[in-house]
């Protein structure tokens, strides 16, 4: 018998949630368990459909980002300690200056009547994911700003907990799953705005959509109606730009020119995931980096940390905070103007 990759321990029982009755979820975070794995070709994901990325836990279970995040960080969050590494804030426009995409969604909100703060959120693994937009549930993304830029750091009176709605709103029903393409969106998207009636939604889809070399035909008349479907029910849609792809850079530069169309067309925000991350890792430096061993998937870690750094190191830090900029803009400048212009 060759031990490896492996934690021995005399009562491994006391390490998950009910061992007894078969939950064999982590009950707390462990050095020698978190990120302590090696990824198998045949575990991609754990027993919660999440996925084992470069450094999997040890177990059945992928113990979530956050609730490590949450054993290291004190009750009170506090800023880091060397401020020079903290980014200033990355916008969709530059000082006051409204983008277009503003009046237009102005228009689009005024009939809103559904569930104020929620953001849907649309798109395959890399949206399903528990590191992606989970930490907005319980951290304090503000506190990295480190200039002016002419909106609120928060909304009067609240936490971006207490305004955002639906972080930690995973699977099908909630409109995320993983291997989902557009077709797959398309065919939830109008149960998942019936019933959580969203505010804004946060939309990437088009990853397993190339992964037989091409752009399928329907690809974009497909996102049309997706971001249409919203638009319609007064929901203000965020696109988001697929990241790279290992050995389909050229597809993927295609199928982003196709996101970047509709959101210019319809006239809504964009988020250009793809484009922030050459910014950061050019020349094919992201593979590794942002983007994890797979080629596919964006890579882990201290998910919740937005300092410029970390920025270059996990791709789903880099995607939070990129959403989590857009999401603060389409509230003060669409969805609440009376809190701070």
């Amino acid at each position: 018998i060759e031990q490896r990759f492996n934690h021995f321990a005399e009562d491994l029982a006391r390490f998950f949630a009910n061992a007894a009755a078969g939950d064999l979820h982590l009950s707390q975070p462990l050095d020698a368990v978190i990120d302590a794995g090696e990824r198998l070709p045949l575990v991609s994901h754990d027993i919660d459909h999440q996925p084992r990325l470069d450094r999997p836990d040890i177990g059945a279970d992928e113990m979530p980002i956050t609730a490590v995040a949450q054993a290291e960080q004190p009750s009170e969050p506090q800023p880091p300690a060397d401020e020079s590494r903290m980014p200033p804030p990355k916008r969709t426009s530059g000082g006051n200056e409204e983008p277009p995409w503003v009046e237009p969604m102005r228009k689009v909100h005024a009939g809103f009547e559904g569930t104020p703060g929620y953001v849907a959120q649309i798109g395959d693994s890399t949206t399903y994911s528990m590191a992606f937009w989970t930490p907005i549930d319980w951290d304090e993304p503000q506190q990295y700003f480190t200039e002016e830029d002419g909106l609120p750091k928060t909304p009067p009176g609240q936490r971006w907990r207490d305004a955002i709605q639906g972080e930690r709103d995973k699977g099908p029903k909630h409109g995320n799953y993983s291997g989902w393409t557009v077709k797959n969106v398309l065919g939830v998207i109008d149960g998942v705005l019936e019933r959580e009636r969203p505010e804004s939604a946060i939309i990437m889809v088009g990853t397993n959509d190339i992964s037989g070399g091409t752009v399928p035909d329907s690809y974009r008349t497909d996102l049309e109606k997706v971001v249409a479907k919203c638009l319609e029910t007064h929901c203000v849609p965020i696109l988001n730009t697929i990241p790279p792809r290992r050995g389909q850079e050229q597809v993927v530069k295609t199928l982003n020119e196709i996101i970047q169309e509709i959101a210019a067309e319809q006239h809504v925000p964009l988020v250009d995931y793809h484009a922030e991350i050459l910014r950061r890792r050019p020349e094919g430096s992201w593979q590794g980096t942002l983007i994890s061993g797979d080629g596919v998937h964006p890579t882990g870690g201290k998910t919740n940390i937005y300092t410029e750094e970390n920025l270059k190191s996990s791709g789903y830090a880099l995607r939070n905070w990129l959403n989590f900029l857009a999401v603060r803009e389409v509230y003060f400048r669409v969805l609440n103007r009376s809190d701070g212009l």
